[in-house]
């Protein structure tokens, strides 16, 4: 019973558990089973953690709790990239140890013996190159090539729309890193594995670290089952007969040579299945950024950004086709949208960021949101169809992750500290 949950049910609870932490936000499986599993994958441990930490250690427990939970989660913090680097060295010596001595065998050549080190080695290189790239920061010596490299769309996307914790223009796809304190343009998300934000700069390389990563996990249980293939031939193991301890012989079967092979080479067979189910994981993950996200331009942060938007152009449509329509008010549809009182939103004054204000319920009503409700208002007036302005077609919008667009001008300016520090040093 313990070798069936070591070697088929804890692989697949593993995967399971994976595929639901790694796909539960996406759009397809938010509001599904997937969704709800990762919801209780990411609360339950912390309830039970608080309530036993409440009963051991009181109050100070929990507070230490709650700032530890604060760094892992909100925090720049490495954690993840040691569980990385941690996996791979396990994996890695596993090989090593019961799997390389092996080679070669009647499956597999001496070739293998070659070719495995190039396959180890090309996600720690990818894993380096994805960490230390620059994500596109957008910095005051940078901020107007960032704004001449896509276009307001005036639905997302609005222009002179002020950071209002750097103080910068936000360039069109650009947002500010909740967890970096950073503007990055063409933000996707902020990947705990690298420990860096992942945006327009630096995708190429995010994908190349899922790429070698799949294709090194696909490779390791594909190897190991060469490897396991090739001991059954090497000692004929489907034509002998195989003596049990009490004295019996019994013909081989493929049955009996599973077990006799489970028997003896449990931990290669056990971390086959492991990476086979990681290869999954990963690849998985890797194709709905590449043939969904890159192929239709998009990032994961504009996904629900674009929902919403398309949740709102409903509620305007119905609007424009309703009764209570009053046409070119942008306030009034900002009421009906966003339930503000006619009344009270009608007094409006514009506040010291540019927004509107509303004075009797002391709520800023935000300035893009009017300028979408007009916009938004023109297409439903039309009936036309939201039209996603930054798809390219597939294999310019797969150019743009390879040879991103600020870079087609030219290298980035360094920043002034930068150049003074350079000229400072030539001086000397």
């Amino acid at each position: 019973m313990l070798l069936f949950v070591f070697v088929y049910a804890f692989p697949i609870a593993t995967a399971i558990m994976l595929y639901a932490f790694l796909m539960g936000p996406t759009e397809f499986h938010k509001n599904g089973l997937i969704g709800k599993l990762r919801v209780f994958i990411m609360s339950f441990p912390g309830y039970i953690g608080y309530a036993l930490l409440r009963l051991c250690c009181g109050k100070n427990g929990i507070d230490y709790a709650k700032r530890l939970e604060n760094y892992m989660c909100y925090q720049r913090n490495p954690i993840l990239q040691i569980v990385y680097l941690g996996l791979m060295a396990v994996n890695v010596g596993f090989f090593f140890v019961f799997v390389f001595p092996l080679w070669p065998n009647a499956r597999v050549t001496m070739l293998h013996k070659v070719l495995c080190f190039f396959i180890i080695l090309s996600p720690y290189l990818a894993f380096m190159k994805a960490c230390f790239s620059d994500a596109g920061v957008i910095t005051k010596d940078t901020e107007q090539r960032y704004n001449e490299t896509f276009k307001n769309d005036n639905i997302m996307y609005f222009k002179d729309r002020k950071c209002p914790t750097c103080g910068i223009i936000k360039p069109p796809r650009s947002k500010h890193s909740v967890v970096t304190d950073k503007c990055i343009s063409k933000f996707d998300h902020f990947c705990g594995w690298l420990n860096n934000d992942v945006g327009e700069l630096n995708y190429k390389w995010f994908q190349l670290f899922l790429i070698t990563n799949w294709i090194s996990c696909f490779y390791g249980s594909f190897i190991y089952i060469l490897t396991l293939w090739g001991i059954v031939e090497e000692k004929n193991l489907l034509y002998t007969v195989f003596v049990t301890p009490s004295g019996q012989r019994i013909e081989s079967s493929p049955g009996i040579v599973f077990q006799y092979m489970l028997s003896n080479y449990i931990i290669i067979i056990a971390q086959c299945l492991f990476l086979f189910v990681v290869a999954l994981m990963i690849f998985g993950f890797w194709a709905y950024h590449f043939f969904y996200l890159t192929f239709v331009n998009c990032t994961t942060y504009e996904t629900f950004k674009w929902s919403h938007v398309q949740d709102v152009y409903e509620s305007v449509k119905a609007y424009v086709q309703s009764s209570k329509y009053k046409e070119n008010q942008p306030l009034v549809l900002h009421e009906y949208l966003y339930g503000v009182p006619e009344k009270q939103a009608a007094e409006v004054t514009k506040s010291e960021d540019g927004g509107v204000k509303s004075d009797h319920v002391k709520r800023k009503i935000k300035d893009w949101e009017v300028k979408q409700c007009q916009e938004l208002e023109k297409l439903a007036r039309k009936q036309s169809k939201l039209t996603f302005i930054y798809y390219h077609g597939i294999l310019n919008n797969i150019m743009e992750v390879i040879w991103p667009l600020t870079l087609r001008s030219g290298p980035l300016p360094k920043p002034k500290e930068t150049r003074r520090k350079n000229a400072a040093r030539f001086l000397d």
